[in-house]
This record gives structure tokens, sequence and C-alpha cells, in this order.
């Protein structure tokens, strides 16, 4: 999916609770190259904190109502809905199940 969405030319940012750096994880699992931007808690405050989300946008340079918030969980990633960001919650499944994100692609195509 990340692959499919920067083919489209859409930045992508993880927002993300681990209170460790990402980007070694994502380079290891050869996703890197698809993020655009790290906001993680241990640097800033912690989710679902509004601010957090609001770096995020700063740091792109866009508008709340010109993005998208995937997330997979209500009480962690609602402060995206807090300040004005359509929030997209997963379900959560078993490992080997598909999350849902194929939902994502037609989102963007509303728009």
């Amino acid at each position: 999916m990340l692959e499919r969405l920067k083919k489209r030319g859409v930045r992508i940012g993880i927002v993300s609770d681990f209170h460790y750096p990402l980007r070694p994880h994502f380079e290891h699992d050869g996703l890197a190259s698809f993020v655009d931007s790290y906001t993680l808690s241990f640097e800033h405050m912690q989710k679902p904190d509004p601010g957090l989300f609001q770096i995020t946008l700063e740091q792109f340079g866009v508008m709340q109502r010109e993005t998208l918030m995937v997330g997979d969980g209500a009480r962690r990633d609602g402060g995206a809905a807090s300040v004005g960001i359509t929030t997209l919650i997963l379900p959560q499944v078993p490992n080997s199940t598909r999350r849902g994100l194929d939902v994502v692609l037609p989102l963007l195509n509303r728009s």
C-alpha cells in the first residue's frame, strides 16, 4: 500500500507512540523510501495529544482537510480527529489477516 500511495504522489508520515526510533525498522524491511516523515511520541508528546498530529501537519505544510490519518486505535489515534484530520481507524485483527488498507485508495479518489 505504501508503494501504491507513493506512486500517486501521496506524502506519507508515521505518527507513532512507540518509544524508540522506527526508521531503522522501516529501512530493514525496505519501506523507508516510502516514508517522508516520522513524528514519534518519545521525541515530542504522547498520543493521543493533538499536538503530535499538529506537528506532522506543520512538517508537511498541509491543512487538516488535506490529510488522512490511518490508525489502529480509536483512543490513541483520535487525537488526529480532534484537530480536524479525517481519521480512518482500522479494525484490530490477527497478524495474518488483512487490515483493510484497501479502502485507502478509494478514499483518496473522492478528493
